[in-house]
């Protein structure tokens, strides 16, 4: 019996010793290798992004947890309701993610990928834009699923957690729906303040405010301020480059 023990714990420890296995955990799904497991997390990725800037239906998938799923979908919904007050929708969208990072330890997978998207605002057609961003996921190992997705440039992540993104599951759902709240306001508040200045014959704020948020600014800012030659972004701090097609 002892012997049928030691075998069955060697073979555990082998299997977890694979670098191409990873354990999903027990909401029904089986064992995935770290390629499947990464293609599905970059799925989400691209899902968020896209629908946040193009104002598109979306779904997700088994692997973002309960709590995630809420709290990505008033991410999203938030940024939908920014674009439609604006009129930030975009077109021609493209999407990369390249990963930076990650670290394991026991239970938890945490990845850090820049994403790097090219669209053209609706109304300036001639215009391609290129963005960069960073995101921070963990995987939960026993769970088999995303617990957490944040972004140290995203006003929504910032306005919720903070801009040291204390963890997703940190917060109870009330706190976090009075904090998705209080945004929400001053998305609002803001918006009327702009409304109030406009001339007379503007109806609506600039619509590239809505993208240019005071939060990268300040972010970049403080990082940048004392600096000689400032930070050009390196592909990795959030970054806006407009081009004009018709010059290509």
């Amino acid at each position: 019996m002892k012997k049928l023990v030691s075998i069955a714990l060697i073979c555990s420890m082998l299997l977890f010793s694979l670098p191409g296995i990873i354990k999903a955990g027990n909401n029904s799904r089986k064992l995935c290798s770290r390629e499947e497991i990464l293609a599905e997390i970059e799925d989400i990725v691209a899902l968020v992004y896209k629908s946040r800037d193009t104002g598109c239906e979306y779904r997700f998938s088994d692997i973002v947890g309960g709590k995630l799923a809420d709290y990505l979908s008033n991410r999203i919904n938030t940024h939908q309701y920014s674009l439609k007050i604006y009129n930030n929708y975009k077109e021609n969208y493209i999407i990369q993610t390249e990963l930076l990072s990650e670290e394991q330890n026991e239970n938890e997978w945490v990845l850090t990928y820049k994403v790097i998207t090219t669209y053209n605002y609706v109304y300036l057609k001639d215009i391609e834009t290129y963005a960069s961003d960073v995101v921070e996921i963990t995987y939960n190992f026993k769970r088999g699923v995303m617990t957490d997705f944040y972004s140290p440039y995203d006003y929504y992540d910032i306005g919720i957690r903070g801009e040291t993104g204390a963890p997703l599951d940190s917060f109870d759902k009330e706190d976090l729906e009075q904090r998705q709240k209080e945004l929400r306001d001053e998305i609002d508040r803001v918006y009327q303040q702009e409304l109030c200045v406009l001339p007379k014959k503007k109806k609506t704020p600039t619509r590239i405010s809505g993208y240019l948020n005071s939060a990268n600014i300040v972010l970049y800012a403080r990082t940048n301020f004392h600096l000689n030659q400032p930070d050009s972004g390196d592909g990795v701090v959030p970054y806006l480059i407009f081009r004009n097609s018709r010059q290509l």
